[in-house]
């Protein structure tokens, strides 16, 4: 196992980690206008059925909703502006009351067309066609087995009787857990996938430095060398070519340096430059 692997698993588990502790204001898929608590809301007030929003809060926390629900129908008989603030009033309370019990703070409700994770839009459409494609669309990597599982727990439970609200919570705890790992799960992809692009590049980049990068001889066969081109070059009456003083000249200041190596025994590289 490589150093870069290693480090990139370790960061990788770190951002998971990191994600896991700080994404509960990022989760907050259920505190919209559009999302699924309002929704509920929305149909409670419809039908006059307050069970379609018992599921989405403790049972601790009934009586609180079922009072908000019987303000809220008799406020908005009065008037058209009545109605909405009464509305609203319930959408806020049911809100509240649900983020409490997962133990996170009420920011306010948040607008429909807010910015939503496309991975939480994704799996929202997957339950509603019972399918894991929509969610196999946003995803780089293939669906975790996890996921997979968790979805179909919410699956098996999505067709139960609104009357029954101890089968509906068991649906809505499903639900939020899956909708909660699937965002940690995205969210920890895109960083992986990020840190590898980045350690790609940054291979890339070493890679490049390295080609051009040319590690020098060392100086003695650097001499040899060119004590074998000056012998070839010197005559063979013993009489030192014209080409030979002349690189000799040129070399010396670069030679003269490594004085042990740097004087040949054909004594070209002693010769004054001057």
């Amino acid at each position: 196992m490589s150093l870069n692997f290693k480090i990139t698993s370790v960061s990788f588990l770190l951002s998971l980690s990191i994600i896991f502790l700080l994404s509960s204001s990022a989760s907050a898929h259920c505190d919209g206008m559009n999302g699924p608590v309002v929704k509920a809301a929305i149909k409670a007030i419809e039908t006059g059925n307050v069970n379609y929003v018992l599921i989405w809060v403790q049972k601790a926390d009934e009586e609180i909703i079922k009072n908000a629900f019987k303000k809220t129908l008799a406020v908005r008989k009065l008037s058209k502006e009545a109605q909405e603030l009464a509305d609203l009033y319930f959408y806020e309370t049911v809100v509240r009351i649900h983020r409490a019990g997962e133990g996170e703070p009420y920011t306010g409700l948040k607008p429909a067309d807010r910015n939503i994770d496309p991975a939480i839009i994704a799996a929202d459409s997957s339950i509603a066609v019972k399918s894991l494609k929509p969610l196999e669309k946003v995803f780089a990597d293939p669906i975790p087995e996890e996921i997979i599982n968790l979805f179909n727990d919410v699956v098996t439970r999505m067709n139960y009787n609104v009357d029954d609200v101890i089968a509906g919570r068991d649906f809505v705890e499903h639900y939020v857990h899956f909708i909660h790992s699937v965002e940690h799960y995205q969210q920890a992809s895109d960083l992986s996938h990020k840190e590898h692009s980045h350690q790609t590049e940054t291979n890339k980049h070493n890679g490049e430095n390295t080609m051009k990068l040319k590690i020098p001889e060392s100086m003695k066969t650097e001499h040899d060398k060119l004590h074998e081109i000056l012998a070839n070059a010197t005559k063979e009456t013993g009489e030192i070519g014209a080409t030979a003083k002349e690189v000799a000249k040129v070399l010396h200041n670069h030679f003269v340096k490594e004085e042990e190596i740097a004087i040949p025994p054909l004594g070209l590289l002693i010769l004054n430059p001057k």
